[in-house]
């Protein structure tokens, strides 16, 4: 990542990462944490970074998925949207998650949330994650991609969700 996009998200930590799965497609993968002293909160909204990066938001939409979390399956809300910068097509999936397992579909709703956390136990961290691939061919094999990334990327999050004292 750019050190002027580092600093600009200003994250206590950060996965920016490539996979390539065995079909050859690749899955990008961003999570900025912001712990409690920070109070968990981020600045990044793809509905204002996208199209300030030149990119045109094609279609929006919340999604539910189905998500393994230890013995049984979670429902979560997330964001899919297709955006589009000259010939190329990106699907993008983000939510905002808060105490391992909760998920946000907003900003407003990730602040409501911490604000509740912080009262009730004194914690106030905070995730973004963006899910994204380019669209080859249909977009149904991008989605079917990359709601599969984010099914067995979940349970990782969980599991190792920072515990802060």
């Amino acid at each position: 990542m750019e050190k002027s996009v580092e600093k600009e998200l200003n994250t206590d930590g950060y996965v920016f990462r490539d996979y390539i799965n065995s079909e050859g497609r690749r899955v990008n993968l961003y999570i900025g944490y912001y712990g409690t002293q920070k109070g968990g909160r981020t600045g990044h909204n793809p509905n204002a970074c996208y199209p300030s990066q030149g990119w045109a938001i094609i279609e929006e939409r919340r999604v539910n998925l189905e998500v393994p979390v230890g013995s049984y399956l979670q429902s979560i809300t997330i964001n899919e949207m297709l955006v589009k910068k000259q010939t190329v097509k990106l699907l993008v999936y983000h939510w905002y998650q808060s105490d391992k397992d909760d998920v946000l579909e907003s900003g407003i709703a990730a602040n409501i949330h911490r604000l509740k956390t912080l009262i009730l136990y004194g914690r106030n961290e905070g995730a973004f994650i963006r899910v994204s691939g380019e669209v080859i061919g249909d977009k149904d094999t991008t989605r079917r991609i990359l709601r599969g990334f984010i099914k067995d990327l979940f349970p990782y999050l969980v599991t190792n969700w920072p515990r802060e004292e």
